[in-house]
């Protein structure tokens, strides 16, 4: 296959994500009450813990295949979904499924969080992902990589162990009040294989993949809370920045 095709950006369609996060930050310095994770999916937890002397509680539960993490603690609520069992000899990347499959829904659940009635006031917000496209090996890798970086390019033919992070802020509208978005991405190549049993011989075939980190989330220096009929839209507009990073590559 010619370097050309193999460089090709590739369509939502073909992204894998590996955890999905929402996160809440309120100026309370204790754990929000009445916030479960019964109410957000309509069914009881498998587990729940209260940690008395940090004021926090996790309940976390089956959902979608996946495991999905309720943190609620002083100052921030934490929706995370992530992978529930990761075999200990597997073949393949780990991964929670398609993106584009996942983030609808995954945003629905945010919203239903944002719906509770002892919900807080909140000063800030942010959605994570972890997102993965299979590459055939560290080599074609990098050479997809450099399709989606504007500002480095990589030696595809002898690099390894390269890490790019940065942080593209872009402004946004919210009621006619201009707010600070920090679109933070960091760029690997990761190297996947799985291993018998207490580090036994038995190994899979390697497997590696362009993998972007993202982190997009209002800015910590906005002075007030934000509107709370505009959390909704703000959520929908962190997505939207963040799917267009893995459609299009970096930022210009």
């Amino acid at each position: 296959m010619a370097i050309e095709e193999i460089a090709k950006l590739r369509p939502l369609s073909e992204w894998h994500a590996q955890s999905l996060r929402i996160t809440a930050f309120h100026k309370s310095f204790e754990a929000i009450e009445n916030l479960s994770w019964q109410d957000i999916t309509g069914k009881l937890p498998a587990n729940q813990i209260r940690k008395p002397i940090e004021q926090a509680t996790e309940e976390e539960g089956e959902l979608l295949g996946n495991n999905l993490l309720l943190l609620n603690k002083p100052y921030r609520i934490d929706l995370i979904l992530q992978i529930l069992n990761i075999p200990i000899l597997g073949k393949g990347i780990p991964s929670l499924g398609l993106y584009e499959e996942l983030i609808s829904i995954f945003i629905d659940l945010g919203k239903k969080l944002f719906m509770l009635g002892d919900f807080p006031s909140i000063t800030r917000l942010a959605f994570g992902a972890i997102v993965h496209l299979n590459v055939k090996n560290r080599e074609t890798g990098y050479a997809l990589m450099n399709s989606y970086l504007k500002n480095v390019k990589v030696n595809s033919d002898n690099s390894s162990d390269f890490m790019y992070r940065i942080n593209h802020p872009k402004s946004i509208d919210i009621e006619s009040t201009k707010v600070k978005v920090n679109r933070l991405c960091k760029w690997i190549i990761p190297k996947y294989q799985w291993i018998g049993p207490n580090g036994t011989d038995v190994k899979s075939p390697e497997s590696y993949g362009l993998q972007i980190e993202l982190d997009i989330s209002t800015d910590k220096e906005y002075p007030e809370t934000l509107p709370k009929d505009k959390e909704e839209e703000i959520l929908e507009k962190l997505t939207e920045l963040a799917s267009e990073i893995i459609l299009e590559g970096e930022p210009k």
